[in-house]
C-alpha cells in the first residue's frame, strides 16, 4: 500500500536521499528540516497508515456541479490519516480560522479537535518539505520549463516560517504529549 512517498516522514527520507544522490551539495539546507521530520515522527510515534492522496494541490481538487473530484493519483499510497489534512491546508493556504472549520467538518476520527488542528499544523510543515525536496531532485531533469531551484527556495522559506511559528511548536508538543499519553495508556 505504501509508495515510496505517501507516508510523510518515509517520503521524506526518501526524498532526502534522491537529492543528497543527484546534487550532494543541495542537501545541507534541508539538514535541519529533516531532524525536525525526525522529531515530529517521535512526537507522533505509531499510527496505522491508511490511503492517502498525498498531494492535494489547487490543481488536483475539482469542483463541478455534480461533486469534488480528486486527480493525479501518483502520489498516493499508505501514510499517517492527518497528513492529507495538512497537506491540503498548507497548499490551499488555509487561514487559522479556516484551518478549524476544516478540522471540525472533518473531526470524525475519535480524537479532540484541538489534537486534530495539532497533527495538520504538524503535517503543513511536511507538506511543504517535501515539495522544497521534490523541487530539489526535479531540479536535476529539467523534464518542463520550470525554474525548480527557486521553487525549492521559496518552499524552504516557508519552511522556516512554520517551524519557528508558535503553532508549530505548540503543535508538536501536543501531538508528543498526547502519543506519550497514549503509550502509556496502552502499557
Amino acid at each position: 500500500m505504501r509508495n515510496y512517498i505517501s507516508d510523510p516522514f518515509d517520503g521524506a527520507e526518501w526524498l532526502f536521499r534522491r537529492v543528497e544522490e543527484l546534487i550532494p551539495q543541495a542537501s545541507a539546507p534541508f539538514t535541519w528540516a529533516i531532524e525536525l521530520s525526525r522529531r515530529c515522527q517521535r512526537a507522533r510515534g505509531t499510527y496505522e497508515p491508511c490511503l492517502l492522496h498525498a498531494d492535494l494541490s489547487v490543481g488536483n481538487v475539482l469542483v463541478s456541479q455534480s461533486g469534488v473530484s480528486l486527480i493525479d493519483w501518483e502520489y498516493a499510497g499508505g501514510g499517517d490519516r492527518f497528513f492529507d489534512c495538512g497537506d491540503f491546508a498548507e497548499k490551499w493556504e488555509l487561514s487559522a480560522v479556516e484551518e478549524r472549520q476544516f478540522a471540525d467538518e472533518y473531526n470524525s476520527t475519535g480524537d479532540s479537535l484541538e489534537y486534530l488542528l495539532a497533527a495538520l499544523r504538524m503535517y503543513r510543515f511536511h507538506s511543504r518539505l517535501r515539495e522544497a525536496l521534490w523541487a530539489a531532485a526535479a531540479s536535476t531533469t529539467h523534464f518542463v520549463e520550470f525554474d525548480h531551484s527557486a521553487y525549492s527556495r521559496a518552499c524552504m522559506t516557508r519552511l522556516d516560517d512554520i517551524a519557528a511559528s508558535k503553532a508549530f511548536q505548540d503543535s508538536l508538543s501536543l501531538v508528543n504529549a498526547t502519543t506519550e499519553i497514549k503509550e502509556v495508556q496502552c502499557s
